[in-house]
């Protein structure tokens, strides 16, 4: 029953994942669109450190009754979801290629401040992007033989795009993936969700032994992920995306090799069965000292921390940026599969790759993968900051440079 009721969650969780950062970057305004669509991450760790506080509150229930409780307090969230849902516009990118202009002009109204100049600048780009001529008048709802002038021969929504993406991908969507799979390759494969699911372990071998106070260092990590959260949602259209993912691997890589640093001379360095286990009884004694919970736990925070204002926002930032209209929701699916596919891998191997390299080799290694995306993010990752979504589409066309452009000039180009 936990099994299938995971099947059923993870559904959900997988459509909100997908659709939530593309919403929010087709309704939002070029300037302050990482800013929201950062949020998307702010409130995933919202409700991460909600459990870890319901997990909390919940542990002096008998033990046949606060588990269950833990899981079941899941479905007043998703309650609000399912309301909140029924009174959310739709996109205006996807009213325009359901040949409803007019509904998309009034929500771009709306989402632009009461501007209608820049609500009427925005849905251009969108013509322009669907494959309507330069000169089209986005005060004026197209008429059915503009629309299909414009649409052409382009397949219907949806048809052969799954072969475009996977099978005959042009140049520019090529790179697209490339940048996208590879950034949330590296967002999970840097050990986050281990760092997450088995922060109780680890903080039971540096010294934390009572139940109640290994959750509350679990609170305090999830408390610590949420804050730092707001830090990258600050400075995502001030700094850019790609400066904050490149502090974010560094300092991560230094937490990791500190954490792996920590195991060895704390001796918390071997595996036995599911749990770690320290080297000696000497070394338990001194890994249970103060010391030495203190420096797992702030090298934990610090990892987290790290993570957040970078690898967690920016991830989902850019892989709703930059794909085109007609590819955009099966691309950004393809990334929350390559996300979910390697979280899954790096919590289910965590405790056998630490039994077979031993816990600090563990972290060692994540350190080196993350390493490893340090020199992608700095060599092949472009900005996106400022740049409207058919301008991004563009770039990557080479059609334009993404750090020329001027995000508040309309695009005279059509895409192809």
């Amino acid at each position: 029953m936990l099994l299938l009721g995971r099947l059923v969650a993870g559904i959900g969780v997988g459509f909100a994942l997908m659709i939530a950062p593309v919403y929010s970057a087709e309704l939002s305004p070029a300037r302050i669109r990482g800013s929201l669509v950062s949020l998307t991450e702010v409130f995933i760790n919202f409700g991460i450190l909600l459990g870890y506080l319901v997990s909390f509150s919940l542990e002096g229930l008998p033990v046949k009754y606060n588990w269950r409780l833990m899981l079941g307090v899941g479905m007043f969230p998703a309650i609000l979801l399912a309301a909140g849902v029924l009174i959310m516009p739709e996109s205006p990118r996807w009213l325009v290629t359901q040949r409803r202009s007019n509904e998309a002009r009034e929500i771009l109204i709306k989402t632009s401040n009461g501007d209608a100049s820049e609500a009427n600048l925005r849905l251009a780009e969108i013509l322009q992007a669907v494959g309507f001529p330069d000169s089209v008048d986005p005060t004026k709802d197209p008429t059915p033989e503009e629309y299909n002038s414009a649409f052409g021969k382009i397949k219907q929504q949806g048809e052969g795009v799954w072969r475009e993406l996977l099978l005959t991908p042009t140049p520019a969507l090529r790179r697209m993936l490339i940048f996208a799979l590879g950034l949330h390759f590296f967002q999970q494969a840097c050990g986050i969700d281990a760092a997450v699911y088995y922060s109780p372990v680890v903080f039971g071998e540096a010294g934390v032994h009572s139940k109640l106070g290994k959750l509350g260092a679990t609170v305090g990590v999830g408390f610590c992920k949420f804050i730092f959260i707001f830090v990258a949602t600050f400075l995502l259209d001030h700094v850019g995306r790609k400066p904050l993912l490149i502090t974010s691997a560094s300092g991560v890589t230094l937490c990791l090799f500190m954490l792996g640093m920590a195991f060895i001379l704390l001796g918390i360095n071997t595996t036995e069965g599911d749990t770690l286990v320290s080297v000696n009884t000497a070394r338990k004694a001194a890994s249970a000292s103060g010391a030495g919970a203190g420096i797992t736990i702030f090298a934990i925070c610090a990892y987290v921390a790290l993570f957040s204002i970078g690898f967690g926002p920016v991830a989902w930032v850019f892989i709703s940026e930059i794909f085109p209209l007609r590819v955009r929701a099966q691309a950004v699916a393809l990334c929350v599969v390559m996300n979910r596919f390697v979280s899954g891998t790096v919590a289910l191997t965590f405790l056998s790759i630490s039994q077979a390299i031993t816990p600090a080799g563990t972290f060692f290694l994540y350190g080196g993968i993350v390493f490893l995306s340090i020199i992608f993010f700095a060599v092949f990752m472009p900005e996106t900051r400022g740049k409207t979504l058919e301008e991004l589409a563009l770039f990557f066309e080479g059609r334009r440079s993404s750090t020329t452009a001027d995000p508040q000039k309309p695009i005279q180009e059509k895409p192809a």
